[in-house]
């Protein structure tokens, strides 16, 4: 197979399997069966080589979605297109890319434990929250998911959390421990979502160290759960 056909073969893959989150590190590199390393890519090539021009592009779309150094041998050494994508095991949604921060800003610190090393912290009052309306691509139009929300643990410092859906309160609100355990996770069970839903999470705190957020994840009932991490 010449390497046009081969990246036409890979692109017609993509169109069904790209989506918008990259899969994290974790310890392992496989945690379940699922590689939760990192994979470093660089390239070089020729202006006038339209291989060239499309392989960069193809090959971090690939990595985009569920990366995995086996799918990729197959897909360069063994010219084996990966099976169509119709619905997401799981959806993370950086809090930093929610749509609607309010009472709440960026916090770029490059603290490696957190997702993309960004955060989300309160702006100084006492209380925030993030809301976004959710439609991410290769998602069911109605499903049920078990969300993950990843919250900062600040010493001698708690800060209350609560998860909504369109306004409808999911599970009870929680407060973290005030022990200074630094990133930790709270699952709320079987959260039923459609697309265009608003997710929201509210979050009140005495100090802005306390309340800080790293991301939610929706993970599709009756999928295995991976081991949360950054």
């Amino acid at each position: 197979m010449s390497n046009t056909s081969l990246l036409t073969c890979l692109a017609v893959a993509l169109l069904h399997e790209v989506a918008a989150n990259p899969v994290s590190a974790a310890a392992g590199p496989y945690v379940e069966g699922r590689f939760q390393g990192r994979i470093a890519y660089s390239c070089d090539g020729n202006h006038n080589d339209p291989d060239d021009w499309a392989a960069s592009p193809l090959t971090l779309a690939i990595l985009a979605e569920e990366c995995d150094p086996v799918k990729l041998r197959r897909l360069v050494d063994e010219h084996r297109c990966p099976a169509p994508v119709t619905a997401r095991r799981q959806v993370r949604i950086e809090a930093e890319n929610f749509r609607h921060l309010e009472g709440c800003t960026l916090e770029d610190r490059n603290d490696k434990k957190a997702s993309h090393a960004l955060s989300v912290r309160l702006a100084g009052g006492k209380t925030g929250s993030i809301r976004t309306r959710f439609d991410e691509p290769f998602t069911r139009d109605h499903a049920r998911y078990d969300v993950e929300i990843r919250f900062f643990d600040a010493q001698d410092s708690r800060c209350r959390l609560a998860l909504s859906v369109t306004g409808a309160a999911q599970g009870a609100a929680w407060e973290s421990p005030g022990e200074g355990r630094g990133w930790m996770s709270r699952t709320i069970r079987d959260v039923p979502i459609r697309r265009g839903d608003e997710i929201r999470v509210d979050v009140q705190a005495d100090d802005a160290a306390a309340g800080k957020l790293d991301y939610v994840q929706l993970i599709s009932c009756g999928s295995t759960q991976p081991t949360a991490g950054p």
